[in-house]
């Protein structure tokens, strides 16, 4: 996939990134979703529910708050520019589908939809003019080759026509796709299989289900209406996320919902800490109120990031740490970074020594069990403290007090407010963009050679730093929903935010 397609990609998956629940259905509520699935069907008839990602578009004007969007932002991340957006759409998918695409055939009107899949990029969209198209489809598919069939047995069956191999394969095909036909195309490894898929969504096999035939995404779909709006399936026990985008020069928000597989625990329970625990000038803070699900979750990423990057095959007294402190937590979480010396960045060893930060929770009664004796690397805090240092490098310590746990890099005092009352049942999340541009800006092409964290900092400097420092603040939050619809039980409200400074609105 184009580095630029790749970006866009990453900025709009960055909007479904939380965990939900959902409840138990039954088969008479089952049936009472077939008028919905008869409403939601414009779109949700032609994307499969297992496909990864989709950007679904109703008609072929619902990219234009997305191109303003890109508009405004490419004056400070020229790789964004609508114009080079649209020439790496064309060259990938035969026609930009944030364009009307009459002179490909395309119809003016109809549902659309962008699907991301690790191995390749695909669109379908209705045709117009179905031997226009068919000439546009042979002309792109010509650009890397003869153009061979993937289907060889004589029959009325026909399969995608392909170009290319490898990793850089064209595949497509015009055929009947919820009773109209529609232009079907990809590019990537897996380009002629995701052609194929989505040429018989709905009408196949039974993980071919589109996603207005599945109960909850067919709620979901009625209940995030919207033009422009993007699909991104989960991992257990998230079934995924739904949101409308609302982009315009001005900026990029967003609303949905975030879904979990049925049966699933619920992920909020409690309140979070209050918003006085991110008091001060953080340049990232969240406040949590997670539920049995979350805390299944958490364990896991933390244990990922602490245990395996940062400490490597000397993982395992480190890892049997946090698995009996984790076990301790219980009520609210709170993630302060208070600040980056980017310059400390070179490889992953390194990250939290370059990072002022602190994740605390609330825990039970019980004590922080220390192994005795302690490894030879790690050094126990002094009395009146509960905890030990684990890596004098970073300073990282693993601290506890009555009802309260949290790892911290360097060491440092129990955060605040962290169990004090006013809180909500939510997760919220806040990052400065403004200070992490500030925070990037000393970082030179020399810095870059000291290691890939050092490289990848860089890069982001020179991609995403203007931008940066131009928006923002960007505002996550997650909140039991409001929806009444009983397919809906226990999932979550999602909104964001990420505003562009009026100047870069006005240019």
């Amino acid at each position: 996939m184009p580095r630029r397609l790749i970006q866009l990609a990453s900025l709009l998956l960055a909007l479904a990134s939380l965990a939900s629940s959902a409840a138990s259905r039954t088969k008479s509520k089952a049936k009472s979703r077939e008028p919905v699935i008869a409403a939601a069907a414009l779109v949700g008839e032609i994307v499969p529910a297992s496909a990864p990602a989709a950007i679904l578009l109703d008609g072929a004007d619902a990219a234009s708050g997305l191109v303003a969007l890109l508009s405004s932002a490419g004056r400070y991340a020229p790789s964004l520019q609508p114009r080079l957006i649209s020439q790496d759409l064309s060259r990938a998918l035969g026609v930009d589908p944030f364009s009307p695409g009459i002179d490909a055939g395309l119809a003016g009107s109809g549902p659309r939809a962008i699907i991301l899949d690790p191995r390749a990029l695909a669109f379908t969209a209705p045709v117009g003019d179905e031997a226009l198209a068919k000439h546009a489809l042979q002309v792109w598919l010509s650009q890397l080759g003869p153009v061979r069939p993937t289907r060889q047995s004589p029959g009325p069956l026909h399969g995608p026509l392909v170009s290319g191999g490898g990793d850089q394969v064209r595949a497509g095909m015009i055929a009947p796709v919820a009773g109209s036909m529609r232009l079907i195309t990809a590019s990537g490894r897996n380009a002629a299989a995701l052609v194929s898929q989505l040429a018989h969504v709905g009408r196949k096999k039974q993980d071919n289900t589109p996603l207005g035939m599945d109960e909850t995404l067919s709620a979901a779909l009625s209940a995030v209406p919207g033009p422009l709006r993007l699909w991104s399936r989960g991992q257990a026990p998230v079934l995924g996320a739904l949101v409308s985008l609302d982009a315009n020069a001005n900026g990029l928000s967003a609303h949905g919902l975030l879904l979990a597989i049925a049966g699933s625990a619920a992920l909020l329970d409690g309140t979070a800490p209050p918003e006085s625990a991110c008091d001060g000038t953080p340049l990232f803070c969240a406040r949590a109120a997670p539920g049995p699900a979350l805390r299944t979750l958490a364990p896991l990423l933390i244990r990922e990031l602490v245990a395996r990057d940062l400490f490597g095959r000397q993982r395992d007294p480190i890892d049997r740490l946090l698995q009996g402190a984790l076990s301790l937590t219980q009520g609210p979480v709170l993630l302060r970074v208070d600040s980056l010396s980017a310059r400390a960045l070179t490889t992953p060893e390194k990250l939290l020594g370059a990072l002022t930060s602190s994740l605390s929770s609330g825990a039970s009664a019980e004590p922080l069990a220390m192994p005795s004796p302690l490894p030879a690397q790690w050094a126990a805090l002094p009395a009146p403290q509960i905890g030990a240092m684990l890596a004098p490098a970073t300073q990282l310590c693993l601290q506890s007090q009555t009802g309260l746990l949290w790892l911290s890099s360097p060491c440092a005092p129990a955060p605040p407010h962290l169990l004090e009352t006013g809180g909500a049942r939510e997760i919220t999340a806040r990052l400065d963009s403004a200070a992490l541009a500030r925070s990037l800006s000393p970082l030179t092409a020399l810095d870059a050679l000291r290691g890939p964290l050092a490289a990848g900092a860089f890069a982001g400097k020179l991609l995403w730093g203007a931008l940066f420092a131009n928006s923002g603040p960007i505002d996550l939050a997650a909140r039991p929903t409001t929806q009444t619809d009983a397919a809906l039980a226990g999932a979550l409200d999602l909104s964001f935010a990420w505003p562009l400074s009026s100047a870069g609105a006005q240019q």
